[in-house]
C-alpha cells in the first residue's frame, strides 16, 4: 500500500512540474527577445527560429556592456529601427544590437548607446552604406572625436 502511495505521489508531482507543450510556447512569443525578432523580421515567427536567439545573446549582450536594462535597450533598438524605416532605409534590430556592441570600447552607458545608435542610423539614412561600412565609419568618428577632446 505505501509503495503504491509513493508511486502515487511521485506521478502527481511529475505530472505537475511538466510544462504542456503550450506554455512553453507561450513564454518564447511573450518573450521580448521574440518581439524584437518579430519587429526585425516584419512578420510573427515561429518559436523555433534562430533569430530569436540571436536577437537573446545580442540584447543580453548589451544589458550588460551599457548597464542597461534588457528592456530599455529592446526599447532603444526598435525606436532607431521605427525611425530608419520611416526613412525608407531597412535596418534590422539585430544589426543595431550588433553595432552597439562593436562600438562601445571601455566604458559604455545608457546615453552612449543611444548616441551611437542616433549616428549609425544616421549614417545608413543618409549615406546608403551597409552595415559594415556605416559600422566602420562611426566607429572611424567615434575615435576621432575621443582624440579631438
Amino acid at each position: 500500500m505505501r509503495k503504491k502511495y509513493l508511486v502515487a505521489v511521485l506521478i502527481v508531482v511529475v505530472l505537475s512540474a511538466c510544462k504542456k507543450p503550450e506554455d512553453k510556447k507561450t513564454e518564447i512569443s511573450n518573450s521580448l527577445e521574440y518581439k524584437v525578432a518579430s519587429i526585425d523580421a516584419g512578420k510573427f515567427l515561429p518559436e523555433s527560429d534562430l533569430s530569436i536567439a540571436r536577437v537573446n545573446g545580442l540584447l543580453n549582450a548589451a544589458e550588460e556592456v551599457y548597464a542597461t536594462p534588457k528592456q530599455q535597450v529592446a526599447d532603444f533598438v526598435v525606436n532607431a529601427h521605427e525611425v530608419a524605416k520611416q526613412h525608407g532605409a531597412a535596418i534590422g534590430a539585430a544589426e543595431l544590437l550588433d553595432f552597439a556592441l562593436i562600438a562601445c570600447d571601455v566604458k559604455c552607458t545608457k546615453d552612449n548607446l543611444v548616441d551611437y545608435l542616433t549616428r549609425y542610423t544616421t549614417v545608413r539614412i543618409t549615406s546608403g552604406q551597409t552595415h559594415h561600412q556605416a559600422t566602420h565609419s562611426v566607429v572611424i568618428l567615434n575615435n576621432l572625436e575621443k582624440r579631438l577632446k
